[in-house]
């Protein structure tokens, strides 16, 4: 396993801030070390938690092995506004999927939750988490509901509850949260402590060869991240500046640190990788006076070699091209970041176009057409036969998204002029058809047919990405 059960225990002992990182079933093999960690750290203050419930589960079929019983711990959330708890699922015997577990909030203005069963207290009130639990056949076997009390923070005033209700909605829409901005409305952090500065990265990356060490380093100067997010935590920030428009980004999962540089507009200007410092020859181009030489940044391959020239002083360009052995390209890499600003200002994930970049599909891969899209609707049952045979036609939809994943889109084209939405809370597969600026110009419901009134999709599920 990677060192990221280090980065959780960073996060959460730098204050109560949770982190939505993985949390699933005991025995599941990676994630099972996070949740320990996460369960052994994780604050508790005014936090009252209940014995673990069990439930049996039924067989449907005498034919189907499945779960016998599981259970959930703990039984009932009673949290303060701003307070997290983790839901563990825990089964007891062999015959369920322990990569399929669905948790679901009934109110998500009181409480939400994430896909690994992180519950995070947003207003007082009283809801309740579905758990879904699925057979090895991808078959729903139970659900069960764990009640949630949300009682108000009466340590905070009015203005830092709107404060912090807002912040968090603004994170929702990152996939992610704003640490530091969070800390300081709390009190926690005075808004004039310093940042850090480019000096301060430098000198870090000079002293430090470990990637995980490079993080704790950051964090002892900034002490908290600005922003944390991603699919799970795979990107942290620590902005330069108070606006974001210089900062280092982490990318957790490659282990790669990044200078940052954006426009008034939030685009990326400018980037250069800092961490790892890559000895492998890359294409190089270099303007020198008499002669041509080939540049490498290394002496593994061919040496330095000169032309030469005539007396007279010249000026010579020369290009050196070498195949770079690294797991991710400088291309990939400046891909994959100018991807990950482009997905936060679209509140998701563009998942086909990051298979793309990292070679798991052709850049010409073919797409579906909308007649096959409606072939698959029409010969289904069930909302989740329809996801089942879009996913098998094309494995990686281009957008998923929404206030946490609850959109999902199959694109008829490059631009996502003519695609397929599926909105997964309402169970609804929408045709949409968008003008150049994104803006939807008609639009079809092909499931359910006539079973929901069309007034009940919201005009924000249909805006193009």
């Amino acid at each position: 396993m990677k060192k990221w059960a280090f980065l959780a225990a960073m996060m959460l002992l730098t204050g109560s801030l949770s982190i939505p990182l993985s949390v699933s079933a005991t025995d599941v093999p990676v994630d099972t070390e996070v949740a320990t960690t996460l369960t052994d750290i994780q604050e508790t203050t005014e936090t009252t938690t209940s014995p673990a419930i069990t439930e049996s589960i039924e067989n449907p079929s005498s034919t189907e092995v499945v779960a016998s019983d599981f259970s959930v711990e703990p039984s009932a959330c009673n949290l303060s506004v701003g307070e997290s708890c983790n839901l563990n699922v825990k089964f007891d015997k062999e015959g369920y999927d322990a990569e399929r577990i669905e948790y679901q909030s009934a109110d998500e203005s009181i409480a939400t939750v994430s896909e690994y069963g992180l519950v995070t207290a947003i207003s007082a009130g009283e809801t309740c988490i579905r758990i879904s639990v699925f057979d090895e056949a991808d078959n729903p076997v139970k659900t069960i509901q764990i009640p949630v009390v949300i009682a108000p923070d009466d340590t905070i005033s009015t203005e830092q509850q709107e404060q912090l209700a807002a912040l968090k909605e603004k994170g929702n829409h990152l996939f992610g949260e704003f640490i530091r901005e969070e800390k300081i409305i709390l009190g926690e952090l005075s808004s004039d402590t310093a940042r850090l500065c480019f000096d301060d990265v430098q000198e870090i990356l000079r002293n430090n060869t470990d990637f995980q060490d490079i993080y704790e380093n950051l964090l002892s100067i900034a002490k908290y991240p600005d922003f944390v997010g991603g699919s799970g935590v795979t990107l942290v920030e620590f902005w330069l500046d108070d606006y974001g428009t210089e900062k280092i980004l982490l990318i957790l999962e490659q282990e790669d640190v990044i200078s940052v540089k954006c426009n008034a507009n939030g685009n990326i200007s400018d980037w250069e990788t800092l961490y790892p410092v890559s000895t492998t020859p890359k294409q190089v181009s270099k303007t020198l006076l008499v002669g041509s030489y080939k540049i490498y940044n290394d002496l593994s391959e061919e040496k330095a070699e000169t032309t030469a020239t005539t007396a007279t002083t010249e000026t010579t360009t020369t290009t050196a091209t070498v195949t770079n052995h690294d797991a991710l390209s400088e291309e990939q890499a400046k891909a994959l970041a100018e991807l990950a600003e482009k997905e936060h200002g679209a509140f998701g994930e563009f998942e086909r176009a990051r298979a793309s970049i990292l070679n798991k599909i052709p850049e010409d891969a073919s797409r579906m057409t909308l007649e096959e899209a409606k072939e698959f609707v029409n010969s289904s049952d069930s909302f989740k036969e329809i996801y089942d045979k879009l996913s098998a036609s094309q494995p990686y939809p281009d957008f998923i998204g929404g206030s946490g994943v609850t959109k999902v889109e199959y694109w008829f084209d490059d631009k996502g002029k003519e695609k397929i939405l599926l909105i997964l809370e309402q169970e609804d597969v929408i045709y949409v058809d968008c003008t150049k600026q994104g803006d939807v110009s008609k639009w079809e419901r092909l499931y359910p047919v006539s079973d929901v009134e069309d007034s009940n999709i919201k005009d924000s599920n249909l805006t193009g990405t």
